[in-house]
């Protein structure tokens, strides 16, 4: 990621986000930010239909989060999976 900050993003889009724009600004498909929301990997709140994505924690996540590839799916036969 080109180093968002949270009050850049803030300038952007606001104090909250739709999955769409948290989409654009992870460079992912809608349905893939909306398994991340369900996960609870990016912490945000439901309101009836509606997800209510605070812009701060985008950017926590934009930090913190770990490559997809840094969780093994996959193993050989005789190793541990460890989740």
């Amino acid at each position: 990621m080109n180093n968002l900050t949270a009050e850049k993003l803030i300038e952007k889009y606001g104090f909250t986000m739709t999955p769409e724009q948290v989409a654009e600004v992870l460079g992912l498909v809608k349905d893939t930010v909306l398994r991340i929301l369900q996960r609870k990997e990016i912490v945000a709140r439901k309101s009836g239909s509606r997800w209510i994505i605070s812009t701060e924690k985008v950017a926590e996540y934009l930090t913190t989060s770990e490559p997809e590839k840094a969780k093994p799916w996959r193993h050989e036969k005789g190793q541990k999976l460890i989740l």
